[in-house]
């Protein structure tokens, strides 16, 4: 159970830490590596190799491992973020037809968390309403009425469609849930999912929800900087602290790739290498490249020159001559590890920053009445957005 005093105090200690070594991981903040503080710490990082970076983007229990010797406070970092256990993997089951099969197992992770379900149930941004049709199949869940919000018309006709040829009593409604329509579908009997909500949405979600004084609120949270214009504290703990945080400095809380496909990872870093590569070539031509168009991943077994010609066309450049190509490529991979290298420090408090952020929305719950928990609702592996909050209101 998280209380307001408990919460705090747990804020309080990530904030110290975060405004403490702040020029290692906020968004365009100078330099760090030239500080005498972070001398020994860039030193070791710039011995790894690309293998050994990739091994620890992906896990961030073995970074602070790795750097605690270099940087004693990964100690502390790495006590706070383990507080809260994270489940073993349970039985993989078979997805149904359609539905990705780690969406489904985050999906049965989530509800096997929750008390059961009766009454009226609201799922948040719900795509076609996966999570509904869970509920529906899990017989501890009989709610007595099950809406989703979405507010794709193709989604919410896909999922409808669905629950009709699964004969499940639930239905999709089209809603844009920052709209006053979404405060009608709230009421003090409804308990309200949200399964990885992004950002304005979620905050959304868990305003809406006390104002009409829900029962009951479920989220898992995910992408703190997007749906939003200016990332907005929810507590008056966060609200008072002299940490403010913008949504470039979230980015960060999400940049996370154990989950990613080797695959999809190298063809992610060869077409962040030919950027590199590519605004070279630019500058040694007297041009310049100020917008990157993104691509697909399938894009990087379409050659360099391709890859060229689509960044050329998106900036209205006629080409780059690709005579000195391979000079570029060959500076560009250098400078991509090194930018990996020094990127490690920052990612040491990614996980912290993450935790800051659901902490406030927790915090917020309970300064409203509620009785909230904080969990990991499932193994890492299964998916690095992983905490849930769950807060009831008392009758």
């Amino acid at each position: 159970m998280i209380t307001t005093t408990q919460g705090g105090r747990q804020l309080a200690a990530i904030d110290a830490l975060l405004l403490r070594h702040q020029s290692l991981w906020r968004a365009n903040s100078p330099t760090a590596q030239h500080c005498s503080a972070y001398q020994g710490l860039f030193a070791h990082l710039s011995h790894y190799c690309a293998d050994d970076i990739a091994r620890l983007q992906g896990d961030d229990l073995l970074l602070l491992k790795r750097l605690a010797g270099v940087f004693p406070d990964a100690h502390t970092i790495a006590e706070i973020i383990t507080a809260f256990d994270t489940p073993l993997a349970q039985r993989q089951q078979e997805p149904p037809a359609g539905i990705p099969g780690r969406k489904w197992q985050q999906i049965q992770a989530f509800c096997a968390t929750q008390s059961p379900l009766l009454g009226e149930v609201i799922e948040w941004c719900a795509g076609k309403g996966y999570l509904g049709e869970a509920l529906c199949q899990d017989p501890r869940h009989q709610p007595q009425s099950l809406t989703a919000l979405e507010i794709d018309p193709t989604l919410v006709a896909a999922g409808n469609q669905r629950a009709q040829r699964l004969q499940q009593a639930r239905r999709i409604e089209t809603c844009d849930v920052f709209s006053h329509a979404a405060e009608a579908f709230i009421h003090q009997h409804s308990s309200v999912l949200g399964l990885h909500a992004c950002g304005g949405l979620h905050q959304r979600m868990l305003t809406l929800s006390t104002q009409r004084q829900a029962a009951a609120v479920a989220l898992a949270p995910c992408c703190y900087h997007r749906f939003s214009d200016r990332y907005q504290t929810l507590s008056n703990a966060a609200s008072q602290s002299a940490l403010q945080l913008s949504n470039d400095d979230l980015r960060l809380a999400v940049r996370q790739t154990k989950t990613a496909r080797r695959g999809e990872t190298l063809a992610r870093r060869q077409l962040q290498r030919w950027w590199l590569a590519c605004q070279q070539l630019a500058t040694e031509q007297g041009r310049r490249l100020p917008h990157f168009r993104s691509l697909p991943h399938s894009a990087a077994k379409l050659g360099f020159a391709h890859f060229v010609a689509q960044q050329c066309a998106a900036n209205a450049l006629p080409g780059l001559s690709l005579d000195n190509a391979e000079a570029a490529l060959q500076r560009a991979a250098q400078q991509q590890l090194q930018d990996e290298q020094q990127e490690l420090a920052a990612m040491m408090f990614r996980r912290l920053l993450e935790l800051r952020c659901v902490l406030d929305s927790a915090l917020f719950l309970c300064e409203q009445g509620y009785q909230v928990q904080l969990q990991a609702f499932c193994p890492s592996e299964l998916s690095p957005r992983n905490l849930l909050i769950t807060a009831q209101r008392p009758s």
